[in-house]
This record gives C-alpha cells, sequence and structure tokens, in this order.
C-alpha cells in the first residue's frame, strides 16, 4: 500500500517526526503533502509492485 502519514494523534506524539522513523509495516509511506500530490497526477485504479 501506498499512504499518507497516520491520523493517529497518539502515534504523531510517539513518533514526533514521521515519516522519517519507520513508523509503516511494510507499506511505502510519503508525507501527507507528497501523497496528495501524487493522488493529482495518478488516475486509478493503478496496480503498485513493489520489488525489492
Amino acid at each position: 500500500m501506498v499512504h499518507g502519514q497516520p491520523n493517529d494523534p497518539e502515534l504523531a506524539k510517539r513518533v514526533p517526526a514521521y515519516p522519517f522513523p519507520d513508523w509503516t509495516d511494510g507499506c511505502i509511506a510519503l508525507s501527507n503533502a507528497s501523497m496528495a500530490a501524487l493522488w493529482e497526477m495518478v488516475h486509478g485504479p493503478v496496480p503498485i509492485e513493489i520489488t525489492p
């Protein structure tokens, strides 16, 4: 999944500098501003393939 920053205010208190620390569980994490820009550029559905 590709997503923006977490909406959970408790997580924001514990990890105030996200997205720099690894706060995801295997996803591609973007800042909310970057996610909004990506959303404007891509018209879905778009398959996403993540490879090592």
